[in-house]
């Protein structure tokens, strides 16, 4: 696109979502633990969020819906991942956890375990606006669900998530053009990423470590892939394992997002050449040194 001297060049951003909320699955208490391992409960909930209703009140801009998962731009897309359980439905959602037992309510309508306990639990976000006010929504979505959620903006933020102490949070995203070097939404990878399965992260780092809890066989699979992938040259080789990866986290669910993330644009005199219409606006690319800046040059002709 030209407007008067300049062209307009887009910068794809590599999030593979706006935001990411993550359920705490090894939780250091043992009810929420088993209740964020329900699968049907995290699938129940996701249905409950109106993110149409979030794109419009929040972002004013017609994103697509979608979780967190490879860009269409990336060669690890997933049509299933990317739009599993983001129908709006609350109907479904009220039904699927009255199938897995939470169908009693105490008397101001929240659900309860089957041991009779309230289903409550804190979404922790950091000091972001826009993290505040999709906290603000999602928790009166699940209200309306019945599950009372409170929502906190934790001193120390990284430090509680590192010590295992949160129950959720809404946090950034990644994994959406580096899906093989950021993994963390897939996979537990590292701590900064992967805080629905901090233990879990560390037992992969190190098996001694006194925080570090053994997961289950379908994540150790996903460490075997990808530490195949970590000794491997080969890139056919290298995408097969890694779609394996997404294969299992399609499978078996562990975050949820809200929608597509939004791009960056930069706009380019014309007489400036060689400069890509499109490229990654990423750390990890790192932009824009891979397009070969030394052979970018002004034609003082044009």
């Amino acid at each position: 696109m030209t407007t008067g001297d300049y062209n307009l060049h887009t910068l794809i951003k590599p999030r593979s979502n706006y935001l990411s909320i993550q359920l705490n699955l090894v939780h250091q208490d043992p009810v929420l633990r088993e209740i964020f391992s329900n699968k049907t409960f995290r699938i129940a909930l996701s249905h409950a969020i109106n993110r149409s209703e979030i794109i419009d009140q929040i972002f004013g801009i017609p994103f697509e819906v979608r979780q967190p998962s490879p860009l269409k731009v990336s060669p690890y897309y997933s049509e299933g991942l990317a739009k599993q359980y983001t129908e709006f439905n609350l109907p479904y959602a009220n039904e699927l956890l009255d199938q897995e037992g939470f169908d009693q309510r105490d008397a101001e309508g929240y659900r309860l375990t089957p041991e009779g306990q309230r289903i409550e639990f804190t979404i922790s976000i950091v000091d972001d606006q826009v993290y505040l006010s999709a906290a603000e929504m999602v928790s009166e979505y699940w209200r309306e669900l019945g599950i009372l959620v409170h929502i906190e903006q934790p001193e120390g933020w990284y430090g509680v998530t590192k010590r295992n102490e949160h129950d959720a949070v809404i946090t950034s995203v990644v994994g959406g053009l580096d899906v093989v070097q950021e993994p963390g939404m897939y996979i537990p990878y590292n701590i900064s990423d992967s805080k629905w399965a901090i233990p879990w992260v560390y037992w992969y780092e190190d098996k001694d470590n006194s925080l570090g809890e053994e997961p289950p066989e379908s994540v150790k699979e996903q460490w075997d892939l990808y530490d195949k992938i970590k000794s491997s040259t080969d890139i056919e080789e290298i995408e097969g394992l890694m779609n394996q990866i997404l294969e299992i986290a399609e499978e078996e669910f562990y975050v949820m997002g809200i929608c597509e993330n939004q791009n960056f644009y930069a706009l380019v005199k014309t007489n400036f050449h060689n400069v890509p219409l499109v490229m990654p606006k990423s750390f990890s690319y790192p932009t824009p040194a891979p397009t070969s800046p030394c052979q970018y040059y002004i034609d003082p002709q044009t």
